[in-house]
């Protein structure tokens, strides 16, 4: 039987989601591949995660990085499951082409980023979200140096996929 929050920690929750409300948008966004409505389906699927898991979240810790870490795995499980079905495309007159060069440049780097790693996507999303690096590490429980590394490797990789295509 699982428990849910009472209306008293609604309030709570409320003010703590505002709070790291950007964060968890970003990371719909990165997982959705700038889809803005598969990122509103995904922002919807963390919140309820996040609802349902918030009996469980320890008060003395940080809601951001256990929201976060929740935003993650839900993200990653719901783009595993995506990436298995198959995919149709629906064309319609609404359809907007690609006009400029730089949104050209931009769809090939979230394609890319989409043929990353979920531990690697995460990472790139921290780095990009200026977290400091130290705390990088604390996360993926390493040294900066192996981050500072993993993320050149990362670089290089998108680099290479961008450049394939």
């Amino acid at each position: 039987f699982m428990q849910l929050p009472n209306e008293e920690s609604h309030a709570e929750f409320t003010m703590h989601l505002q709070q790291c409300e950007c964060t968890i948008l970003k990371i719909c966004l990165l997982f959705s591949h700038h889809d803005n409505d598969a990122a509103h389906d995904l922002y919807q699927e963390i919140v309820y995660q996040l609802w349902i898991s918030y009996p469980r979240f320890h008060k003395d810790r940080s809601f951001e990085a256990w929201a976060r870490r929740i935003a993650f795995n839900t993200a990653a499980k719901q783009w595993r499951k995506l990436k298995r079905s198959p995919k149709f495309e629906i064309i319609s007159p609404r359809m907007t082409l690609i006009d400029n060069e730089k949104d050209e440049m931009l769809e090939m780097l979230y394609d890319a980023i989409d043929l990353l790693n979920d531990k690697d996507r995460k990472l790139l999303f921290l780095y990009l979200d200026k977290m400091p690096l130290k705390k990088i590490a604390s996360q993926f429980s390493t040294t900066e140096t192996a981050i500072k590394h993993r993320i050149h490797k990362i670089k290089t990789e998108l680099t290479k996929l961008v450049d394939k295509e």
